[in-house]
């Protein structure tokens, strides 16, 4: 992938630090119940679906209303309306790509306060 399709490998982390609805980890931490990391197993695998998908909305739907997108060299996207129209702008500039394949590469995740941090 090229960095033009950033937004769709850093999902992942970015769902993670904007939803409030699912504040779990992957990995066995501190502070992670069972049912942490059994929701934050799910959210992954919504993630990759929606990412293989190449569904703007499946994807967006994964963020809450005020979630903020983060990307390295890239300003914020503020809340879940902006983060669709962006989902469909990436979309509609690269209207042939199809994405085989996602395999998030997290290699670090903390719960802290019911907060989950990859």
């Amino acid at each position: 992938m090229t960095n033009s399709h950033q937004p769709w490998r850093s999902l992942s982390l970015l769902v993670i630090l904007s939803l409030i609805i699912f504040p779990q980890t992957a990995t066995r931490t501190a502070g992670a119940s069972m049912s942490d990391e059994q929701g934050i197993q799910k959210l992954h695998q919504q993630d990759m679906d929606a990412t293989l998908s190449s569904d703007p909305q499946a994807l967006a739907d994964l963020f809450t209303e005020d979630a903020v997108l983060l990307e390295p060299g890239s300003p914020a996207v503020i809340g879940k309306a902006a983060i669709l129209a962006g989902n469909k702008k990436e979309q509609a500039e690269h209207p042939g790509v199809k994405i085989m394949s996602c395999k998030p590469d997290i290699r670090d995740t903390q719960v802290v306060e019911g907060w989950a941090y990859e």
